[in-house]
């Protein structure tokens, strides 16, 4: 079990996953090209007992209790969600003189993601848009893009970390629009 502040690291016994995973790529017309993907995953531990289990009841606001060792035996696996796709693609219109302006965009989609073993913190179902104009000069290679990411704005977590102290929990956000 890690005091407050040590930095530990654990190996569980086992784990199993299971899943499936699809691409598709269209180019229907000239020009524009059209991406998909979805993945499918049941991953979860099958040998982990144990595992630093930290309360589910925090004490706010004077942080974590110390964790304990317990089973994490059917805990899904950190940074394995569910589910996830995208989809995106891209168009690109060419000028008779050489130049070319590119517009694209891309939704991706994450089910709700466990950061650690205990399955306590974790980034509920999520979903980014992301997009960009880009113009491409005749002849010269150069090109000028405007993109942006997470164009919806929305307040997530790429990760997070527990505590047994009374620093309590802290999330890593992403990226704002």
């Amino acid at each position: 079990i890690p005091d407050s502040g040590a930095i530990t690291t654990e190996n569980a016994g086992a784990a199993k996953d299971k899943g499936g995973e699809v691409d598709l790529t269209l180019a229907p017309v000239r020009g524009l090209n059209i991406r998909a993907a979805a993945t499918y995953l049941d991953a979860k531990y099958t040998d982990y007992g144990n595992a630093a289990i930290y309360s589910e009841n925090p004490l706010p606001p004077f942080g974590n209790l110390p964790p304990v060792s317990d089973s994490a035996d059917g805990n899904r696996l950190p940074y394995a969600p569910k589910l996830s796709f995208n989809v995106g693609g891209d168009y690109t219109a060419e000028f008779s003189g050489g130049s070319a302006v590119t517009f694209g965009a891309n939704l991706s989609y994450a089910g709700r993601t466990f950061f650690h073993p205990d399955n306590r913190l974790f980034q509920d179902k999520l979903t980014l848009l992301d997009g960009y104009v880009q113009y491409k000069f005749a002849d010269s290679g150069l090109s000028f893009k405007i993109w942006g990411q997470n164009l919806t704005n929305r307040d997530y977590c790429t990760g997070a970390v527990e505590f047994g102290n009374a620093a309590g929990d802290i999330c890593f956000t992403g990226s704002p629009r």
